[in-house]
């Protein structure tokens, strides 16, 4: 392709291609925020799964590492992890093109400029990673949790002190705050000075007016005021479960609540070292039933293992993966055994949940490039499919006894098809789906193009619970499925729909939830005051009204994505100086210079000075390359890797 290179593993063709589709304008949207253009190559290295990342002979220490992925500086290599989800691949592949481009600005496109410009330059990590967080993904609601949360409570008035992720996240927030403040034309500007003239600090002073110092507190304060508006209007329930205690910089994440309500299980990881905990509700005591993983702070993954409790009480299941392959270990809590068995046919899994008979585990497991939902039959040892296509089906579980499917899914519609094409037409946002085993049909329970439903629940016969972030906060909702006749012929057609109403108003987001029908009792995960906190609240409606007041933030990217007119945001009137232009000084001795010349008013011809890399015009112009967007994608004759050196 022109500009960049893609290269994959074997099975990996329709990831290859994803990324093949989304690198070019992700490139040229890059391009056009930064005001700068690279003619050097990109190459992107797709990985079916993020085993085999982990069994490559990628050096770590020798790369700079991201959320989404790990990027080489000077040469330009991008490394893909699929894993299952194709909204977080296209999430990864802007991470990447990011930092590579972000770098190449700063440091060069050569390891010569890079090794004179990193002598010469130096830029704190809070600028390069919120850059290249800001670049590659708009503000969201986990950005604007983490953000709120440190500034309400004071974390970030330390801002030279702050670890990962809090350095990125209030990086993202200050270049998200010049964007609105003075415009985001200004930001190629701010860039293109700190490069001049070697200095972060000349940057802002010269292109912005205001110094790092005030200007930081100008963000501060401007990030103060909206939030404060927002803590007017939400709550944070009071009924905190202090029997379970969390620490800082540690993440917690899979919890699962035991069915009778007794025992919480979850995952505690620090740095990459995990451990399986299973924690009493009742005294606080916990039990560590697996460790696992190494302590590095580069690349944690917060997928694994998977935990989900037998509905006889006596038992968890843990999906982790041994040797790259997916294992599941029964524990036996009555009788104090563990038994371990192969996930065959599934290269990783992301999500796992019983049946109400205990005999079968519900999956969503990927296959080479598909995410797909399987049935793992305990007493056979097989895996079957459910759905068999591109699109991405997550969390999904059982709803009833007949085996019926609740999940989410961003296919565009309720249309069961199996195929391994290309389909173009995924939604960048996950809608719940209903699928009914006896007629085989699939039923849309949500539909909301603005936000993301995750992690459903059986409420009650015929109802459910899920996460939506419809608000710009991840609140709970309740869905009623409901049926009508739509029409009769031989025999009586119905048509399903569902009525949603939220439960939860929070001022934070609900990361995870374990609801309990029985008990009418929900246990939260929470983010708050800089840790990882457990809230036990009931499970019925604690919102007050029916509809949630949006944030600010939700408002203006709703704005956004509507391409509606923005003049209600507030922008503050601040002036800025425009990048300084190239002069020649006046030469007093009289003498006519012959080279640089003109005749009265007569302007004078703009030269541009080739080299590694051109800052662009932030107003955009019309490119050759950016011409030939229109014209039909098609691939290119592929061809294998060869290696320099091999084993004959």
């Amino acid at each position: 392709f022109e500009g960049y290179t893609v290269y994959q593993y074997r099975g990996g063709e329709k990831i290859a291609e994803y990324t093949a589709r989304q690198a070019k304008p992700i490139i040229r949207n890059i391009e056009r925020k930064m005001g700068y253009t690279s003619s050097s190559h990109i190459n992107f290295i797709v990985y079916n799964e993020p085993n085999e990342f982990k069994q490559s002979n990628v050096d770590f220490d020798s790369y700079e590492s991201g959320t989404g992925g790990v990027t080489e500086v000077a040469a330009g290599n991008v490394y893909l992890k699929f894993n299952g989800d194709y909204n977080e691949l296209h999430t990864q592949i802007e991470r990447g093109v990011a930092e590579v481009m972000v770098n190449r600005m700063m440091y060069g496109d050569n390891w010569r400029e890079v090794i004179k410009n990193a002598a010469l330059l130096s830029v704190p990590a809070w600028y390069t990673n919120g850059l290249i967080s800001y670049l590659a993904q708009p503000w969201n609601v986990d950005i604007d949790n983490r953000v709120k949360d440190g500034i309400l409570f004071g974390y970030y008035k330390k801002f030279n002190h702050l670890r990962e992720p809090d350095a990125t996240y209030m990086g993202h927030a200050i270049w998200n705050y010049i964007a609105e403040a003075y415009g985001p034309e200004v930001i190629p500007n701010v860039l293109y000075m700190a490069r001049v003239s070697r200095s972060v600090e000349s940057g802002f002073i010269f292109i912005l007016g205001v110094g790092l110092t005030d200007l930081i507190k100008d963000a501060m304060r401007y990030y103060k005021i909206e939030y404060e508006k927002d803590e007017q209007k939400t709550s944070l329930p009071e009924t905190q479960s202090s029997k379970l205690r969390t620490r800082k910089h540690t993440e917690y994440y899979n919890i699962s609540r035991s069915p009778d309500g007794s025992k919480l299980a979850y995952v505690q990881n620090k740095l990459g070292k995990f451990r399986v905990i299973i924690a009493d509700m009742q005294t606080g005591k916990t039990k560590t039933m697996l460790r696992g993983g190494f302590k590095y702070d580069r690349l944690p993954d917060l997928q694994m293992p998977l935990l989900t409790w037998r509905p006889d009480n006596n038992a968890l299941g843990v999906i982790r993966e041994k040797k790259a392959e997916p294992e599941l270990i029964i524990y036996d809590l009555k009788e104090k055994k563990k038994y371990k068995r192969p996930i065959f046919k599934v290269d990783r899994v992301l999500s796992a949940s019983f049946d109400p008979s205990g005999t079968k585990i519900l999956l969503s497991a990927t296959q080479q490039d598909k995410c797909d939902i399987w049935e793992y039959k305990l007493t056979a040892n097989t895996v079957t499919k459910i759905t068999d296509d591109m699109y991405s089906d997550l969390d999904p579980r059982y709803i009833n006894a007949n085996g019926d499917v609740v999940f989410s899914s961003n296919r565009p519609n309720d249309s069961l098809k199996a195929s391994r094409e290309y389909l173009p037409d995924g939604e960048q946002q996950l809608d719940l789906f209903y699928y009914s085993q006896r007629e085989k049909s699939l039923m849309r329970i949500t539909q909301t193009p603005k936000a993301n439903e995750r992690m459903p629940f059986q409420s009650s016969p015929g109802a459910v619970v899920y996460l939506s972030e419809e608000n710009g906060i991840r609140n709970r909702f309740y869905a009623e499925i409901d049926s009508a006749i739509s029409h009769v012929d031989t025999t009586i057609h119905y048509r399903y729909f569902a009525k949603t109403r939220p439960l939860t108003n929070y001022s934070r987001n609900i990361e995870e939830h374990q609801p309990d029908p029985i008990s009418g009792r929900s246990i939260d995960l929470v983010f708050n005051k800089s840790r990882f906190r457990f809230m036990e609240t009931d499970l019925e409606q604690t919102n007050k009204t029916e509809d949630l007041s949006i944030t600010s933030f939700k408002r203006l990217e709703d704005f956004q994505k509507m391409g509606e007119n923005t003049d209600t945001k507030v922008r503050l009137n601040l002036s800025y100086s425009a990048r300084p232009s190239e002069q020649t000084p006046i030469d007093s001795s009289g003498l006519i210079d012959i080279h640089n010349y003109s005749f009265g008013d007569e302007p004078i011809p703009k030269v541009t000075k080739p080299g590694t890399g051109q800052f662009a015009d932030s107003t955009g112009t019309t490119s050759a390359k950016k011409q030939q967007e229109g014209k039909e994608f098609s691939m290119p004759e592929q061809r294998n890797y060869k290696l320099n050196f091999a084993y004959t």
